[in-house]
């Protein structure tokens, strides 16, 4: 048993499974899944400053599973969340699940995809590091 996890945050690159495994673990723990893309791809995209506020109104819930990375505001969930699953997948794999999703009718650009998904080890990987060992950092 997992005991008193109420706050999940689920990272990692794109196509790595994070909506997937938060679905999953959302029924199995009975906590509500927020997809951060849900928010964030709207059009028009919000502003940095908008953006910032509807993240924040969703991590000041009590209970909650939230899957996506951006980063830009992921030092304020990982302050709150008690628990962080990092899906740290290989490019191949993610690469692939990325063009299947597009081949399937995913409207997201195939292109941002795979730049996201390339530049992810040596960028997003260590901003995540960097962000799970000392949060409090961005959030001066």
């Amino acid at each position: 048993m997992l005991g008193n996890v109420e706050r999940i945050a689920v990272v990692g690159p794109v196509a790595a499974g994070k909506t997937t495994l938060a679905m999953v673990l959302g029924r199995s723990l009975g906590l509500p899944v927020f997809d951060l893309d849900d928010y964030y791809k709207r059009d028009p995209l919000p502003t940095p400053e908008a953006w910032t506020i509807v993240h924040n109104e969703l991590v000041r819930a009590e209970r909650w599973i939230i899957a996506g990375d951006y980063r830009a505001v992921a030092d304020s969930r990982f302050l709150v969340a008690d628990t962080v699953v990092w899906l740290d997948l290989p490019r191949s794999i993610c690469l692939y699940r990325g063009t299947r999703r597009k081949l399937g009718g995913n409207p997201s650009p195939l292109m941002d995809c795979w730049r996201w998904i390339w530049r992810y080890p040596n960028h997003g990987r260590h901003e995540t590091e960097t962000s799970l060992a000392n949060p409090s950092l961005a959030c001066r």
